[in-house]
């Protein structure tokens, strides 16, 4: 767990900076500017997910002032690192802090605005007040090559974190539009902003979100149902992206008739602009119950549409990857699935990559490789969900006919 934290904070290659720069101190020149420079990139990667954390602790503090306590917090991107509670706040950690949210849980109705507008504007506040003091006191510097550069990495990024959040943009969160904090500040200052149903949904589509992540299928499914009875009123984006989860719940409990039933629902309603967004997760989903279901024509269709909407995002990459593998794309499938795989976490994603990543070193004849990577998935049978297994007794046959 020590591991997953540090690297949490920094990957790797930050880490190798720090410690090779530190030894590249001692060296002679122009070695020792070298190791200076790399211990500034190292520094620079630590501050930038130091001041992502200050900004959504500063959240939790500043509502805690008037009294409340925020409903959820959740710290990083990628694989899930920890679940946990602090104080009456649930706490999700993930294995990249590069970013996060606060979900609010304000009850007092009489002064909602108010308490809303100090618990939405303590996180920008935070790191602004951290940036200015550290900025004040640590004497400014651009030189890399001869001094930590303090007060720019630490300082000035606190104050970029701190003024960006007060940008009034959106943002989606899980397939939900969600306000930054200047946008939900600016609502305020302006009397336009008020408890909206939509936050309630929000919050228990996340609980749903919980259940999927310890693949409690059936428990995520009635969470989702439950949404969408009281989401009516919450536009289309919202109630679109309750059906597309529980389309996935319907995929990971095998019931894929069921799942293109619900897609097709969303589907309907594309052409709305609240959601067209959504339309690269829907047809990734697609790609994903037609490669299950072995229709790999169709999977291809539905994978390419969802890769030109949304080419950066890891899960519909990682579909693709898989996608190209089938179609016996070796190095294409290898170049999409190796960034996916991570042998320090155990889910979906990482096994099947370690499945098709297997496959791939066997045709390219890298035996040792291929048994690394299949040797995961045997230790962690137990955790493949109903669609991982159909793509396990696929791979079987495919590594036991070469």
């Amino acid at each position: 767990m020590i591991k997953k934290l540090l690297l949490a904070f920094m990957s790797k290659y930050g880490w190798m900076s720090l410690v090779l720069g530190t030894v590249a101190l001692f060296l002679p020149m122009p070695f020792n500017f070298l190791g200076m420079m790399g211990i500034n990139y190292a520094f620079y990667l630590m501050g930038l997910s130091i001041s992502l954390i200050i900004h959504e602790w500063g959240h939790w503090f500043f509502t805690r002032l008037v009294g409340e306590y925020p409903k959820r917090i959740v710290i990083g991107t990628g694989h899930l690192l920890m679940r946990t509670h602090f104080f009456k706040s649930k706490l999700n950690l993930y294995s990249k802090f590069q970013s996060g949210y606060v979900m609010l849980n304000i009850k007092d109705d009489k002064y909602y605005r108010l308490k809303t507008f100090v618990g939405v504007l303590g996180g920008p506040l935070t790191n602004i007040a951290i940036g200015l003091i550290v900025i004040t006191v640590v004497p400014f510097s651009m030189d890399f090559s001869k001094t930590i550069a303090f007060s720019l990495w630490f300082g000035y990024l606190q104050l970029l974190v701190g003024l960006g959040n007060l940008t009034p943009f959106r943002r989606k969160i899980n397939g939900f539009p969600m306000d930054f904090d200047g946008r939900i500040i600016l609502n305020i200052l302006l009397g336009k902003y008020k408890k909206e149903t939509s936050n309630e949904v929000i919050d228990l589509c996340l609980e749903g979100d919980d259940y999927v992540a310890t693949q409690q299928y059936e428990k995520a499914l009635a969470q989702y149902k439950q949404c969408l009875q009281i989401a009516t009123e919450s536009g289309p984006a919202i109630t679109c992206t309750i059906r597309f989860n529980i389309g996935i719940c319907h995929f990971n409990l095998g019931d894929y008739d069921e799942a293109l039933h619900d897609l097709k629902e969303v589907e309907n309603q594309l052409p709305a602009k609240e959601v067209e967004r959504l339309a690269g997760y829907l047809y990734n989903l697609y790609a994903n119950i037609y490669l299950v279901q072995g229709d790999i024509e169709q999977a291809t269709t539905m994978g390419q549409q969802a890769l030109q909407l949304l080419p950066e995002l890891d899960p519909i990459r990682h579909t693709w990857g898989c996608i190209l593998v089938e179609n016996e794309e070796w190095d294409r499938g290898k170049e999409m699935l190796s960034p996916q795989m991570d042998f320090n976490y155990v889910n979906s994603s990482t096994l099947l990559s370690a499945m098709y990543l297997a496959l791939v070193y066997q045709r390219n004849g890298k035996l040792t490789k291929k048994d690394r990577y299949w040797e995961f998935v045997q230790r962690n049978l137990a955790e493949l969900s109903l669609a991982d297994k159909v793509i396990y007794e696929r791979m079987q046959l495919k590594l036991a006919a070469k």
